[in-house]
């Protein structure tokens, strides 16, 4: 869509580039994602592949880098942000706080849309680009929040529905963490409180209404970049978010049928 829509022919060598680098920062957030959250064992075969697979996204970057006549320093602002990010102390804070904090944890991400388009049609197309992948990287990472709400709870992770409940919604999920058999199982009555909080407009509904506002947005931006394939795959991606919003009861995956693939922030 991007080169498509600039007003002179994209090298194939960047595009090369562009497509090798980029694809490995989206496999390398979700490795250390799961290295960090436990799904993934840490031993020297997994963090050999790390280390090449790290080795083969700067080489992508430097030789991008070349083509597009800027410095090694753009990776090394995108890669710091990304690495300074992933690890911290217990965090507290609102639900902005929380999304904030995620955008600095997909530095990786952002670091090849933002020089392609600039590269393509300009500074400002790099960073409305930047800012389309921050915003839906947002409305991602809330809704797998909803998705993982069980999961989280069980591992006592800071989360966007942590975020969003009120006073007595954090006290059930307290309650709810600490009644985790010896299995990690949580309690199913425990589990039913705290969804009952979970469920209501100030909680669900505010992230719902969230995440449209946002996919709303970078559609917008889209629009006004003249990248209307890009456009309309956020809109499709979109579709059910209003029905969502005025449902009376949310599907929240019950205590006795837990989740176990999450794609959980490190």
């Amino acid at each position: 869509w991007l080169p498509e829509a600039g007003p002179l022919a994209v090298d194939p060598g960047i595009l090369r580039a562009a497509k090798a680098a980029h694809a490995l920062s989206l496999m390398l957030h979700q490795w250390d994602d799961h290295l960090c959250d436990g799904h993934m064992p840490v031993n020297l075969v997994t963090l050999q592949f790390r280390t090449v697979a790290w080795q083969r996204f700067l080489a992508e970057c430097r030789e991008l880098c070349r083509q597009l006549g800027v410095g090694m320093d753009v990776v090394e602002e995108h890669t710091t942000t990304y690495l300074s990010s992933l690890r911290y102390a217990r965090v507290t804070g609102d639900l902005d706080t929380y999304c904030r904090r995620f955008t600095r944890q997909i530095g990786i991400w952002t670091l090849i849309p933002h020089q392609l388009g600039r590269f393509v049609a300009g500074p400002g197309a790099g960073r409305a680009l930047r800012r389309i992948i921050e915003e839906f990287g947002i409305c991602w990472r809330v809704l797998d929040d909803i998705q993982d709400a069980q999961e989280d709870v069980r591992d006592g992770a800071f989360t966007a529905v942590l975020c969003a409940l009120d006073a007595e919604g954090i006290r059930r999920w307290d309650r709810c963490n600490e009644s985790r058999s010896a299995e990690g199982e949580l309690d199913s009555r425990a589990w039913g409180r705290l969804a009952e909080c979970i469920r209501q407009p100030d909680c669900l509904g505010r992230l719902l209404t969230r995440i449209d506002r946002l996919m709303r947005r970078s559609i917008q931006t889209a629009e006004s970049q003249h990248w209307p394939g890009l456009a309309h795959e956020l809109e499709q991606l979109r579709q059910g978010l209003d029905a969502a919003r005025h449902a009376k009861h949310a599907k929240l995956t019950p205590a006795t049928e837990p989740r176990r693939v999450s794609a959980r922030s490190s």
